[in-house]
């Protein structure tokens, strides 16, 4: 029988910091959708609002921070289907609008929650300990892939420059 320890909250920011700002797991569900599949043709950039939305039009950019969830939208906009990007972009909206007018009361009402009841839904609704991928099987072309998506969605920082 093997001891599970169970996670802890620390676990849980950690690992939603680590693919808030990397999308390392994200990447592998990507990429083994894409092999599974055997998808041939497709387009990368097609899965941004996964990552990031933007509206020029309405000056508004903001990150998908659904971390959660992210993995059920990868077949849908893989086949272009862009009314799942739209749906998504209106939700992102619409939940920046209510926390910018609202971020003084729910600032306020968060710090009169209890810290265990806060755990309690947090591991309840939105466990990405649970939806993690801890054994990822990587091949040559899923690395590529992952890789090309780095290379769209990671900015570069530049080495520094070294004064002597």
């Amino acid at each position: 029988m093997e001891f599970v320890k169970a996670p802890s909250m620390n676990t849980l920011i950690k690992i939603y910091q680590i693919e808030n700002s990397y999308f390392p797991n994200l990447a592998y569900q990507i990429a083994n959708y894409i092999e599974k599949n055997n998808i041939k043709e497709y387009d990368l950039r097609n899965l941004s609002p996964l990552l990031t939305i933007n509206d020029l039009s309405i000056n508004f950019s903001a990150s998908n921070r659904f971390i959660y969830h992210r993995d059920i939208y990868i077949s849908e906009l893989l086949k272009q289907n862009f009314d799942v990007a739209m749906n998504l972009a209106r939700i992102i909206y619409m939940k920046a609008i209510l926390i910018k007018k609202l971020q003084q009361q729910l600032s306020g009402l968060y710090l009169q929650l209890n810290k265990s009841d806060i755990e309690a839904h947090l591991f309840s609704y939105y466990n990405l300990v649970e939806s993690y991928t801890y054994k990822k099987e990587w091949n040559q072309k899923k690395i590529s892939i992952v890789r090309s998506l780095y290379d769209i969605y990671i900015r570069d920082i530049p080495y520094p420059k070294i004064r002597t």
